[in-house]
């Protein structure tokens, strides 16, 4: 690319350095994730039988009451099978070169856009860190949005503000109108997106729910939605043999100062 007055540019060596790049500058690329049919169609599968155990054991009327409706929470520890992108090695390898330091899985979601949304809470724009009015240099959490369907222009593809994560306030309607752009996505593939960048799903115009499974990775800084170590405590058979540093479980703040001395030592 011919360029004049340029002293220092980017080089990237690896397709995955192409893709840290977009990530910094616009907040956002995507992944493929290279599974086989067999393997999509598993995870959707196991997504489906995930909603209605999750809808059964948590009460629909009550999910229904306080907003939960559409969203699923650690469905991981329902299907162990939902682990898996969690822990897709490429995705790892791009978190490990945006996140200074170690992070880990803060949180799982499932999320379902349901059948001609119009009060589906995702529709507004939002940050996944939300209520942040800030920028860092570096992330401090990135969301790796799994597509389990496909995400078209017609069932709610996720549309997104580019750079809006460099920016502390939210930007204005206009901006947003001449700014925004959708992407769609096929099954298999994430979206990955820098957790400050302002996004939002669209209204699913279809007669079936489109389906994704969310992650959000931060720094240990950030407590998890879930409180894994404790979970695990209780629970260690529903997790993946990976869960030490998938889930940071030795992130977990000491309750006394005894365990603080020992966990230095241990260092």
């Amino acid at each position: 690319m011919n360029s004049y007055g340029v002293i220092e540019s980017y080089k990237p060596i690896s397709e995955l350095d192409v893709k840290a790049e977009e990530l910094k500058n616009l907040g956002y690329t995507t992944l493929t994730a290279d599974y086989s049919k067999d393997e999509i169609e598993a995870i959707r599968n196991a997504a489906l039988d995930t909603e209605e155990v999750y809808k059964n054991r948590y009460g629909n009327h009550r999910l229904n009451e306080i907003g939960e409706a559409n969203s699923f929470r650690a469905p991981g520890l329902i299907n162990p099978l939902l682990w898996k992108p969690a822990s897709h090695p490429l995705l790892q390898e791009l978190l490990t070169k945006m996140i200074t330091g170690r992070h880990y899985l803060n949180q799982q979601n499932l999320v379902i856009n349901p059948p001609k949304s119009v009060n589906y809470s995702q529709l507004r724009f939002h940050r996944d860190l939300p209520y942040q009015h800030y920028v860092s240099s570096r992330p401090l959490a990135i969301n790796a949005l799994y597509a389990v369907d496909d995400f078209t222009i017609e069932n709610g593809a996720t549309y997104v503000i580019p750079a809006s994560h460099k920016s502390e306030i939210f930007p204005s309607e206009n901006f947003i109108r001449n700014s925004q752009i959708q992407i769609p996505v096929k099954a298999g593939t994430f979206l990955i997106l820098d957790c400050m960048l302002y996004h939002a799903a669209a209204s699913n115009q279809t007669i079936s729910p489109r389906i994704g499974l969310n992650h959000v990775y931060s720094t240990p800084m950030l407590r998890p939605q879930i409180e894994w170590a404790k979970v695990y405590s209780e629970n260690p058979e529903c997790f993946p043999s990976n869960s030490h540093d998938l889930l940071g479980l030795d992130f977990t703040p000491p309750t006394s100062v005894d365990e603080f001395l020992k966990n230095q030592k241990n260092k």
